[in-house]
């Protein structure tokens, strides 16, 4: 079926409302990745978040061309590109992944069996999506990759860590974007859709996760501080 266009002079844009949305969220996946940039510090795993939101934001970009420029696309065109999407999401998710066994697994058997999941789990989620072609296997990733890493968020928040909640809730806050998009829930098919109320929830779940990454940065220096100041 033909997606709604809107004409601007002999212009036309699809899907206005998705669109307009992704590109949004890449304006502001751009702006965590350049506050990140300026504060990692030389900590891997500030480095690795950094990957994520910057993944993040280049899948929403393309994003901007698979909805909004549907028109000018050939079906060969079209595919190709909602499959560049979705690799860079799955870029991402193993990040995120590489980001929490460097930050809260470091050093020790769990850091290792983390990364080594998260390898796999990459390498086999390319495979289903170039054999099935469906868009339930980037979710089916999302969830697999991001269940362990939200859990952990919240366990090294219990330990007394910052930022941890912050970053387990903001996790969890993404899993309500599935369940629109998969359940095709819409206010409007044409005007907001289980796409566009999708992107509000991962606005609201990146806002959250950035602030528990900024807490356990704060916290991290705060430790370094005491520790130059404290007694031997």
């Amino acid at each position: 079926m033909e997606s709604f266009a809107i004409h601007i002079g002999n212009f036309a844009l699809s899907e206005p409302t998705t669109t307009i949305s992704d590109f949004l969220l890449t304006l502001y996946c751009l702006l965590i990745n350049l506050f990140l940039r300026r504060r990692r510090n030389g900590d891997a795993a500030m480095a690795s978040w950094q990957f994520f939101f910057a993944g993040m934001g280049l899948s929403f970009l393309a994003g901007v061309f698979v909805h909004g420029l549907r028109h000018y696309q050939t079906e060969e065109a079209h595919y190709n590109t909602w499959m560049v999407m979705n690799v860079i999401t799955g870029c991402s998710v193993y990040f995120a992944q590489i980001a929490t066994s460097r930050s809260i697994l470091k050093g020790g058997r769990g850091e290792l069996l983390m990364r080594t999941t998260a390898n796999v789990q990459f390498i086999l989620y390319l495979v289903c999506i170039y054999l099935f072609h469906s868009f339930n296997a980037v979710k089916i990733q999302i969830a697999v990759a991001m269940v362990p890493v939200m859990l952990i968020n919240f366990f090294d928040y219990r330990k007394g860590t910052k930022g941890g909640a912050w970053l387990g809730v903001g996790i969890g806050i993404s899993f309500f974007s599935a369940v629109f998009h998969t359940l095709k829930l819409s206010i409007s098919e044409r005007w907001f859709n289980y796409n566009d109320i999708s992107h509000l929830f991962l606005a609201g779940s990146f806002t959250m996760m950035i602030m528990g990454i900024s807490r356990r940065m704060n916290g991290a220096e705060a430790t370094e501080e005491e520790g130059i100041i404290s007694p031997p």
